[in-house]
């Protein structure tokens, strides 16, 4: 039976991740009273002491504001027109979305460095302007990146197709550049050195009962869209940011914490498990 259940958990443990990565997707926060009706400020980070707390429109392209009640948002200089920066918004930015959804990182990018952290995004968000409508977005391919986890600087090359009123529209090679972190429940005591992961996220996160957080900000250029069925943007230049928890065991520490941790999936660890 030993031997059996060893050969079950090898299957599904290889057939789960592929070679040389750990895929962990989490899910954006939403419903969060600190974060409602907030906009971002100048840091660029929500529930923070700069945000302009409003559940009115933006002034400029009354984008519709957080009632989603999310750490996540894109702002945005639509068409890159220069119009003078929102009160609420990061520099430079004139629109808002706040957003919901998920994003999926390679937890073994963030524990060793090298490629893409960030290698799917799936989300939707309210208006930044309107008439909008309902729209989603999706990344489509990964092309590129890099991670420095001394630094948590990030870079991601990607494309991506969005969903909007009057049909897709698909961009190719954005690249978003910043800072990003995740954090599994047993280092939430351990410092990052980015003080808005430490003060404000990993508290929030312990009360939530998550295993493990995601953070990520970063800025760039959207390129205009290539193709699509009717819906089109122009190039703009970005700011987002992105705050994501899972509330279930992280598969990341099997591939950075060594093969004993192994043994749960095997059968040898049942009692440890939790609903």
């Amino acid at each position: 039976m030993i031997r059996r259940g060893l050969a079950v958990g090898l299957a599904a443990l290889f057939c789960a991740f592929p070679a040389g990565a750990v895929q962990v997707t989490y899910g954006l926060l939403t419903g969060q009273a600190p974060a409602l009706n907030h906009y971002p400020g100048a840091d660029g980070l929500l529930a923070t002491s700069d945000d302009v707390i409003s559940s009115s429109p933006t002034p400029t392209n009354a984008s519709a504001p957080n009632s989603l009640g999310t750490y996540s948002y894109n702002a945005f200089d639509f068409g890159g027109d220069g119009m003078p920066t929102d009160a609420g918004l990061p520099a430079g930015k004139d629109a808002v979305t706040f957003i919901q959804g998920s994003v999926t990182v390679d937890a073994t990018v963030a524990q060793s460095g090298g490629g893409p952290i960030i290698t799917g995004m799936n989300v939707s968000g309210t208006e930044p302007f309107p008439g909008h409508g309902a729209y989603s977005a999706q990344i489509t391919a990964v092309n590129s990146g890099s991670y420095n986890t001394t630094t948590h600087a990030f870079t991601v090359d990607i494309d991506f197709l969005a969903n909007l009123v009057a049909g897709t529209a698909t961009a190719t090679s954005f690249t978003l550049s910043g800072e990003a972190v995740l954090v599994d429940a047993a280092n939430f005591a351990t410092p990052t050195g980015i003080a808005y992961v430490d003060a404000v996220l990993i508290p929030l996160a312990q009360s939530l009962g998550a295993t493990s957080l995601f953070f990520a900000h970063g800025s760039g250029t959207v390129p205009a869209s290539s193709s699509g069925t009717g819906g089109s943007f122009p190039s703009m230049p970005v700011e987002a940011a992105l705050v994501g928890i899972t509330t279930v065991p992280v598969p990341a520490a099997i591939a950075l914490l060594g093969p004993m941790l192994l043994l749960p999936l095997l059968g040898f660890g049942v009692r440890r498990q939790t609903a």
